[in-house]
């Protein structure tokens, strides 16, 4: 989506950070885009990548490793990630990825003046959407 230019809000993202796999070969081309940082974690120290590992650990209730991803429907697919980014997250003080994306995309920016004014927020209380 990003490397193809198709719209994206780029003020959501503040930071990526990812292994040092091939996927990540247009790197520099993603932080002018995003306005934001890479980073690359070391070999071996999952601990620098730890909401990465356990959206993997996520996955393979779905995906179960050595299953070829590339065989799975596309629809079957989407409903898969729909359902992780429903799920409530500690992490995410019990709010779903999807929630604060969507309260973030809903409430986040305003325009004034023509220039793109990024509003301070908190975590809403658990149960209040916008």
């Amino acid at each position: 989506m990003l490397l193809h230019g198709l719209p994206f809000p780029a003020q959501l993202v503040k930071a990526i950070t990812c292994a040092r796999g091939t996927e990540f070969a247009n790197w520099r081309r993603m932080e002018e885009r995003l306005h934001c940082e890479v980073y690359f974690t070391d070999p071996c120290c999952a601990w620098q990548k730890g909401t990465n590992e356990n959206l993997s650990g996520l996955l393979r209730e779905f995906y179960p490793r050595g299953r070829n991803i590339s065989r799975v429907a596309p629809a079957a697919l989407k409903r898969g990630l729909a359902l992780l980014n429903a799920r409530p997250r500690k992490v995410l003080n019990f709010h779903s990825a999807q929630d604060l994306w969507d309260f973030q995309l809903n409430f986040c920016c305003a325009w004034f003046d023509n220039s793109l004014l990024l509003l301070i927020w908190r975590i809403p209380p658990r149960g209040i959407r916008g």
